[in-house]
């Protein structure tokens, strides 16, 4: 018996192919941030490459639990793994994560398009309720370094040091 759809099949596969390419992402942003003297900056977006892996885990999960073999892509490095500064960084994070909501709402409006009620309650719901909390999270993390001209001021690269330490608990 056939449980999803082809087209269901090739949007979960994509799912995990975006969160583990998010998690690149987010390495390769850290390595930055680590280099740049953001330390605390590093482990933080290291926890959110972290974070991205679990979530593509989701939907391995969730199609190993409807009997069907899910995709283990093959990544590509990030083309890019320069930022300028910090704002340049989080900015690029941000439009990331309006993609990722994007394409979560993509998944969502094909599950219910296609009447397929649990993918869209165990798959689909849970990535656009995480896309909320992401969203709020980087919005956040950009509007506490727009403050700041963490360039030129060492007073505010510490203040942002402490800010994420704090995020990291």
């Amino acid at each position: 018996m056939k449980r999803l759809s082809d087209e269901i099949v090739e949007l979960l596969n994509f799912r995990i192919k975006a969160e583990l390419e998010s998690s690149y992402l987010y390495e390769a942003m850290a390595n930055c941030l680590d280099l740049k003297g953001f330390k605390y900056g590093a482990k933080l977006w290291r926890k959110d490459a972290s974070d991205e892996r679990t979530h593509a885990s989701w939907t391995i999960e969730y199609m190993l639990g409807m009997d069907i073999k899910p995709i283990i892509p093959t990544i590509d490095a990030p083309k890019k793994q320069e930022w300028l500064d910090l704002l340049e960084l989080i900015n690029e994070t941000v439009i990331h994560e309006d993609l990722v909501t994007k394409q979560c709402n993509e998944l969502a409006k094909t599950s219910l398009l296609e009447s397929d009620l649990i993918t869209h309650q165990f798959v689909a719901s849970k990535y656009l309720a995480e896309q909320i909390e992401e969203l709020e999270k980087v919005l956040e993390r950009q509007k506490y370094i727009q403050m700041f001209d963490v360039v030129n001021n060492g007073a505010s690269r510490a203040a942002i040091e402490e800010y994420f330490k704090d995020q990291l608990g």
